[in-house]
Formats: C-alpha cells, structure tokens, sequence
C-alpha cells in the first residue's frame, strides 16, 4: 500500500481498494464558472437530481457526495475543473460518471455484486481497524460522514467496478492466487502497532511527576492542564492519539530516541520524560500495543484474486479496450439534468477524449505500507 498519511480519509480508503482503481472515467476539465450554488432550485430531495440512461441520482445523494467532497490540491491541478466550477457540478460530474462505470460493468459481465461489495468493505474495516483507527470502523465512518451502507453506495460499488473491469478477460489458477497473498506481504500484513497518549511540558520536573501520576492514575488527566501542546483530543482524556502508528517498517513517524522506548514498552507503562527540542518534555504512556499480524489467506482469498486478476488485466491491452468502452459510454449517454444551475455538466461529457496510455508493462507500484493519521 501507498503511503497515506497525507491524505484525506476518504481518499486514503479508497486507495485500499487495489490495483484495478486505475481503470477510470476520464477526468473532464469544465469552463469556468462564478456559479457557487448548491441545492437551490433543485428537486426535494427524494426527487431525481439527474437521470443517465434512466438510472436515477437522487437529489439527496448529491447533497450527501457534496458534504464528503474534498478538492484536490498541486500544481497539476491549477487548471482542473476542481478550481475552475462550483462544488455541486464537481459533484455531479462525478456521480454521472460513477453511475456510468457501473453500467458499462453490467454491460460486460462485470456486475458488482452485493457480496464482492461486502468483501471489499470488510477487507478495508480491517485494514483500517489495525492500521489507523483505534476506534470501531462504524464509529470512524460515522465521524466522516458516513453509515456502512452510504459508504458502499458512494464509495465502494464504484471501486469494485473499476477492479471487475481491470480483471475482465484475465484468468488465473489457484496456484497464482496463492502466490500473489505470499508475494504482496505489504497488503496483508501489518507491523506491531502502538497507540499513545502524550502531553509535553516545560521543564523535567513536572515531566517526572506527570509520568509517576500517569504510572498510578492510567492517564494524564491529572497533568493535561500543564501541557504546553493544545489538547489532542476531547474527552475525558485530552491527551489520546486515536490512531494507530506502525514501530517498524518504511516511513515510521517515530524519532529513534521515542521509537526504541515504545519497542520495548508494555501496555499500561508511561515512558520517562523525553527532551526532543528545549523546553519540551515528552511523557508518553503506551495506551494499547498490537503485535504484527497477516490476514489470514482464507479470510481474504477473493479479495487476493480480483486484486492478482485486475494486476494482470493493467498490464494487458484489454485495459486499453476498457478505457475506450467507458469514454464512449459517458460521450453517448443519455443524460438528463433538471436544476438549472447544473445543466452545463451533461455538455462536459461532449468533450474530446483524451489519448488512451499504453498498457503497462509492469505491476504498479504499491510501496510498503505506513500506518496513517486521521485527518
């Protein structure tokens, strides 16, 4: 897996779903717009916002997109339609083509079905739940915006499709599924993990007494007044970091002199005080601590297919044929829109497509995996 720590958690998920999310909708550039509305002078909200080819987006799936919408942001970016249009006609430029890269699937005999949504979802629960968040998957998708069913609507559906669609044509023996799980560790395995908390505080002495209260109390509650550094956190407990951090591994977060003191700490103890820069102490208290663990090969064998099938179809001239089959249904579809304000997009889709990009000719990249930090 990518690096995502600097990602949004919406991305960073997305971005657990394999190699086939390569296969994309092109990304279309809009004219420039001072239009900024939102819903006004759209339908009720259980009211169609738009239909393509007779499939319904309801309105109040776009008012639900328009509340996760996060821009992207770089230099290839400065003329893209995420700064140049209102967020709404971003937003429903994105759904039509989501609602498109599902039919086209169907088309092919690449449906999405409910069960490869849900081993997907499942797949992504556990990953996130060993590697970012300390809290339950449900509870951190509801801390973004979303319920588990909203978030396989939005979200997942789309990611299944563009695997099914990378995998089509594409066969593959058990003995290569296997091989696949023990050749990709860095997807399936995860490195002890540690979760904190910490405060920081201006001279040794405090530090000291804070980490022999801690060392009694089960946490900082007595000292988080004292802290130089803003609270982490609400709660009870200002001090909890609710994420998990990898101590090993590429791209760890953990200067030596706090790493080597983790590595060793029990659950429950409180690291002495660390002076990492003048005037800024360091206590630590080891909240919980996991030990490496591998996803079963049983738990996630389908999942391990469709991602070797899908890596096989990237580096195949089908995925080309693929690209083109997507491009000439968004140029073809029918597309209605009702609001007004929101027309422009169904033009957008007339555009020109680009050049298609030759086939790969070797696996994509994945680098080892580094614990993320929620957003």
């Amino acid at each position: 897996m990518t690096s995502l720590r600097n990602l949004t958690p919406t991305a960073r998920l997305l971005l657990l779903a394999g190699v086939g999310a390569a296969i994309a909708l092109p990304v279309l550039s809009g004219c420039k717009s001072d239009d900024h509305s939102g819903l006004s002078g759209s339908p009720s909200l259980t009211e169609p916002v738009a239909t393509v080819n007779g499939d319904k987006i309801e309105a109040s799936l776009l008012y639900d997109a328009m509340q996760h919408y996060v821009p992207v942001k770089g230099p290839a970016d400065a003329n893209s339609a995420t700064l140049t249009q209102p967020v709404g006609r971003i937003v429903l430029s994105e759904l039509i083509q989501n609602v498109i890269l599902l039919q086209v699937a169907k088309s092919k005999n690449a449906a999405v079905t409910d069960s490869l949504v849900d081993d997907r979802y499942n797949y992504i629960k556990t990953v996130e739940e060993k590697t970012n968040t300390t809290k339950p998957f449900d509870d951190y998708l509801a801390a973004e915006g979303y319920t588990p069913a909203t978030f396989k609507d939005e979200q997942i559906k789309q990611l299944v499709a563009r695997i099914n669609l990378a995998a089509l044509g594409q066969t593959i023996t058990d003995a290569e599924v296997s091989a696949y799980y023990k050749q990709h560790p860095e997807k399936y395995t995860f490195p002890e993990r540690v979760h904190i908390q910490r405060i920081v505080l201006g001279d040794k002495a405090t530090a000291d007494a804070a980490q022999a209260d801690a060392q009694k109390a089960g946490s900082f509650k007595n000292f988080i007044g004292k802290s130089i550094d803003p609270p982490l956190t609400g709660g009870l407990d200002a001090s909890d970091l609710p994420k998990w951090e990898a101590l090993s591994g590429p791209g760890l977060q953990f200067p030596p002199q706090i790493l080597n003191p983790l590595k060793a700490a029990k659950t429950g103890d409180v690291i002495a005080p660390l002076q990492l820069q003048p005037g800024h102490w360091w206590v630590i208290r080891v909240a919980d601590k996991q030990p490496e663990y591998t996803m079963p090969f049983d738990q996630v064998k389908s999942i391990v297919k469709l991602d070797a099938l899908a890596e096989k179809g990237m580096r195949s001239s089908s995925v080309i044929e693929v690209q083109q089959s997507l491009q000439t249904a968004l140029q073809t579809a029918n597309i209605v829109i009702g609001p007004k304000q929101y027309q422009p997009v169904a033009e957008q889709f007339k555009a020109k497509p680009r050049p298609m990009a030759p086939p790969m000719t070797s696996p994509p990249h994945q680098p080892a995996q580094t614990p993320p930090a929620k957003q």
